[in-house]
């Protein structure tokens, strides 16, 4: 491989890697949506069953709502990681500028 070849393929490989992580983060900032909404069929599908089958379960909604708060502290705290890589792909030139005003 040639200089420019290399010089090719690690930026095609910058862009791939920048592509999956972006997948990723979009992954994360719906992971409270997508997590409720499995949630919420769980309760739907609970509601749908005779009432011998839900007496079985009489925790149930209160186990739904213990997960729901575990799904809202997980989702916090899932912020709070993607806030501190947000900035994972400025250009050089502006990492600097970025540090600078985080200061």
């Amino acid at each position: 491989m040639t200089s420019t070849e290399e010089e090719k393929q690690h930026t095609q490989d910058e862009i791939e890697e920048k592509k999956y992580f972006e997948k990723c983060i979009r992954c994360f900032r719906f992971y409270r949506k997508h997590a409720l909404q499995d949630v919420r069929k769980a309760i739907t599908d609970f509601k749908a069953l005779p009432e011998a089958h839900r007496a079985m379960l009489p925790n149930f909604y209160a186990q739904q709502t213990t997960v729901m708060k575990c799904i809202d502290v997980n989702y916090m705290f899932i912020l709070h990681m993607l806030h501190d890589v947000a900035d994972m792909f400025l250009p050089p030139e502006l990492e600097e500028e970025v540090v600078l005003h985080v200061s």
